[in-house]
């Protein structure tokens, strides 16, 4: 992408990440070596899921996580958490270091919680004009936390134990790389719901399908394709190829020969034993590069039907949603006085053909 379009999209990532920040803490006992390896301004990973809790009061430990997110999930089903306050952001989460401060032998580090795709990019070298009241609103609540008792719930030996882990250090107590490898990144198809797929860009992970697709035009090194996904409406959820991959740890090589005059149709049903992950996740320059692409493709495709528009939109639909045929869902019909309902499923079955085909077929 070219400047001006990385700076819009820059800043359209800052206001969503500082939209109605909350604040979450997790203390635990780092090490002089491990806090040596942090500072301002550097990029966070942590692989697992990242715990903390709503409640405040004295550290727990050496340090102090103070982390401002907008999407941690709270968690209360069981009674212990609720009174923890228990929040979780997802896995992979990335972390910018606003501030770091240290006084009678305690440390705060301020941590801002990155968009869960790869916006967090755009935060290598993003101003941030609120920076400095959240750093002041930081230290305020640091010097106030050092003179306080912990949290009676926090400071017991479970949760303490729980917590012990620094967030975005491996077992020698260093950083992750912000950049994870591609493969951590991807899902089982069968696994994921329409809207993973519908108007995304993909990348499709089958070295066997490249081959057998792509036999002349394919290199050695790949091992996927690039696709773009939509909603046919008589065919049901399908992708068009755009381009071959190569999976290279932490980035994809890109190449289409003739991918683009033998443009290959893929229905859900033949994919179901691939992984994917969407382009999202990866490098927003990738949208960029397919942007052009996707539209043509959505503007052909998309339904003009504004019930059907309105149905796609309801998500309380999505667990009986047929999974190729995502318009279509299952019902249940109740006899009058009677318990047991009769199921009825979706008007379409699933082909047991391939379901690959190129346009001119």
């Amino acid at each position: 992408m070219n400047k001006e379009e990385y700076r819009t999209l820059q800043q359209e990532m800052l206001k969503e990440t500082i939209r109605n920040l909350q604040v979450y803490c997790r203390d635990a006992d780092l090490s002089a070596e491990s806090l040596s390896f942090l500072h301002s301004g550097q990029l966070l990973r942590e692989p697992d899921y990242s715990e903390a809790s709503t409640h405040g009061g004295g550290l727990n430990g050496s340090c102090r996580y103070r982390i401002l997110s907008n999407h941690f999930v709270g968690i209360d089903s069981e009674e212990k958490e609720k009174e923890a306050g228990l929040a979780v952001g997802g896995k992979n989460s990335r972390y910018l270091v606003l501030d770091m401060t240290s006084e009678q032998g305690k440390t705060q580090i301020c941590l801002l919680h990155l968009p869960d795709d790869a916006g967090w990019r755009f935060f290598a070298d993003a101003v941030i004009p609120e920076k400095e009241q959240m750093i002041q609103e930081a230290r305020a609540a640091f010097q106030q936390a050092i003179r306080e008792e912990p949290d009676a719930c926090l400071s017991r030996p479970d949760w303490k134990q729980r917590w012990q882990r620094p967030l975005g250090l491996d077992e020698q107590g260093r950083p992750y790389e912000p950049e994870s490898p591609i493969a951590e990144e991807l899902q089982n198809f069968h696994d994921a719901g329409f809207r993973q797929l519908d108007h995304h860009m993909l990348y499709l992970h089958s070295p066997e399908l490249v081959r057998r697709q792509y036999p002349r035009d394919c290199r050695p090194e790949d091992t996927g394709l690039i696709a773009y996904g939509y909603l046919d409406e008589q065919s049901g959820l399908s992708f068009q190829t755009a381009a071959l991959a190569a999976m290279q740890d932490t980035r994809l090589r890109l190449h289409k020969p003739t991918v683009q005059k033998e443009r290959l149709v893929m229905r859900a049903a033949a994919l179901q034993e691939i992984q994917f992950v969407g382009l999202q996740m990866l490098d927003y320059d990738y949208l960029v590069q397919y942007r052009s692409f996707a539209e043509k493709i959505a503007t052909a495709y998309d339904t003009r039907n504004k019930d059907k528009r309105t149905l796609r939109a309801l998500a309380a639909l999505d667990a009986s949603r047929h999974p190729y045929f995502p318009d279509d869902y299952a019902v249940l019909l109740y006899a009058e006085g009677k318990k047991d309902g009769t199921g009825l499923g979706p008007r379409r079955k699933a082909r047991p053909e391939s379901h690959l085909r190129h346009p001119a077929e």
